[in-house]
């Protein structure tokens, strides 16, 4: 799901142009969003406390149209959420992408390479790097109903936890989602995502398969105000090899995600979100609910330079 809608678009123009058709043209999109909220549980415990904080992401799209058909895409962010409770520190994410699109008639399907980092100065064992592909399809009927089918596989590393042995735990990540989306009314649509997915590595006791899935309803009228509900249930099964008395299941039920934006300018949208949950375990010393609210804006501008020549070319 994308709860706040495609990335807002500076667009600076270049391209070369061959005989008469344009080789290349490339879009840059930057964007910066700036957000206050407040978490619930910022440790994620049984009886967790909660503080207000503030998060800062500038982020850029890039796109070059190599033909009609066919465009590489590719994205950078950087994320910072700083907590104004004493010795809840700040956490940091910073994820690229690569992607080839092509796109027909009524479908489109491509491959992308991602990375990602992520950094939690409270929580220091949580720190990862991943990085991996995916490939997905989409195929758009003529009465407006949109499917979908992506995969991913990704490598894991995490920074400070260790397995037995005192090795760094690095593992493989899979995942595998099919979607729908219906339209079910002017500018309202219905959508589900079905997941299944697993983690494999050198500690057994973080291992796992999974399976969920998520509905939802957004309401995305070709206006300024855009909003969505939705609903997910996912559960992990822990089946450690090692000792059969350590297995458990995990599952995250009855999370919920409330959103909003309104555009109030060609170069701003004001947005708001809210998310919900519990965290349910054979485990009990492991079950804790979380919520989290934010307000914040986008800014963007929208700017081409060119324009660009085209040459006879006999």
């Amino acid at each position: 799901m994308r709860p706040f809608g495609g990335p807002a678009r500076c667009i600076i123009m270049a391209g070369v142009s061959i005989g008469r058709c344009l080789a290349a043209e490339i879009y840059l999109s930057p964007q910066i969003e700036t957000s206050v909220g407040y978490d619930s549980n910022r440790f994620q415990m049984e009886a967790g406390a909660g503080s207000a904080y503030g998060v800062l992401m500038p982020s850029i799209d890039i796109t070059s149209f190599i033909s009609s058909t066919v465009e590489l895409q590719a994205a950078l962010a950087y994320q910072k959420r700083g907590f104004l409770r004493e010795g809840f520190s700040h956490a940091e994410h910073a994820s690229g992408i690569l992607g080839l699109w092509h796109a027909g008639a009524c479908w489109e399907g491509g491959v992308s390479l991602a990375a990602a980092r992520t950094r939690d100065a409270a929580i220091p064992e949580d720190d990862l790097a991943r990085g991996g592909f995916s490939a997905g399809l989409t195929y758009n009927d003529l009465a407006g109903r949109r499917y979908e089918f992506a995969g991913a596989l990704e490598r894991v590393a995490y920074d400070s936890a260790e397995d037995e042995d005192g090795k760094s735990v690095t593992g493989t990540h899979w995942r595998l989602r099919p979607a729908v989306r219906l339209p079910i009314g002017p500018g309202v649509f219905l959508w589900g995502e079905p997941v299944a997915e697993g983690f494999t590595c050198n500690d057994p006791g973080r291992e796992y398969t999974g399976c969920g899935i998520s509905l939802g309803l957004d309401y995305s009228p070709p206006a300024p105000l855009r909003a969505g509900v939705s609903v997910d249930l996912g559960v992990h099964d822990y089946a450690n090899p090692a000792d059969a008395s350590l297995s458990k299941t995990d599952a995250t039920a009855r999370s919920f995600t409330l959103w909003c934006a309104m555009r109030t300018s060609a170069r701003a949208e004001l947005f708001a979100d809210l998310q919900g949950g519990t965290f349910w375990s054979d485990d009990t010393t492991t079950n804790y609910g979380r919520w989290q609210g934010r307000l914040g804006i986008r800014l963007r501008h929208d700017a081409e330079i060119g324009p660009l020549r085209r040459f006879a070319g006999g």
